[in-house]
């Protein structure tokens, strides 16, 4: 069996294609491992006190319900205006001013959704990526 320090080494010196396939089987067979996890931990019951503050958070309006909402996550475009995708689902849009970005975002929304099933909201999150120096 290799120590750490040797598999370390070996991994470092892996062509790429093969580094890169090492990564993603790690990566899956972390979140194999993570499901794993969560699946027991709901068997066991450890995760009821959470489902039941999330359930109140839900009521009081503080989460969005995936069944009446649908949220975007909105970035201001380097060129101005704004881009728009939502989660969970591939609708993408921009505009170029916040008006017309809602207004492309409720049109987007309608042209997602068959009749009758669009969610009755859309949440904005604006993503702003900025340093602030301390």
């Amino acid at each position: 069996m290799q120590t750490v320090s040797e598999i370390k080494q070996t991994i470092m010196a892996l062509p790429e294609a093969e580094f890169s396939q090492l990564m993603k089987w790690v990566w899956d067979h972390d979140w194999e491992r993570w499901d794993r996890q969560l699946q027991e931990d709901i068997k066991a019951g450890r995760l009821d006190s959470l489902k039941e503050k999330v359930l109140e958070a839900r009521k009081q309006g503080a989460i969005p319900n995936p069944d009446t909402e649908i949220v975007f996550r909105v970035k201001a475009s380097p060129d101005g205006g704004y881009s728009a995708s939502a989660v969970g689902h591939s609708i993408i849009t921009q505009g170029d001013d916040w008006d017309e970005l809602i207004y492309m975002m409720r049109d987007a929304v309608l042209c997602y959704f068959d009749d009758g099933e669009a969610p009755q909201a859309i949440r904005v999150h604006l993503v702003q990526n900025e340093v602030i120096p301390v």
